[in-house]
């Protein structure tokens, strides 16, 4: 599991919920969540709805980044 997966479980809530707020697959999430894709515009805010803010950025922060030539 990603580090960013286990912030989000740690905190209450899972990339199913993250996924139902934005609006995408959970697998979408979990591409986020790896760096494999550019994540959805709206996560960070997502990410404070559901686990607040502090637990928001120790998530994201956990999140790689992504090379710039990778997919969108």
């Amino acid at each position: 599991m990603h580090p960013a997966t286990m912030a989000l479980a740690a905190a209450g809530s899972s990339s199913v919920d993250v996924a139902a707020v934005l609006g995408v697959t959970s697998a979408a999430v979990s591409s986020y969540f790896a760096g494999i894709n550019r994540p959805h515009p709206d996560l960070p805010e997502a990410l404070r709805e559901l686990v607040g803010a502090d637990a928001a950025r120790n998530v994201l922060a956990l999140i790689p980044e992504r090379d710039a030539q990778g997919p969108a």
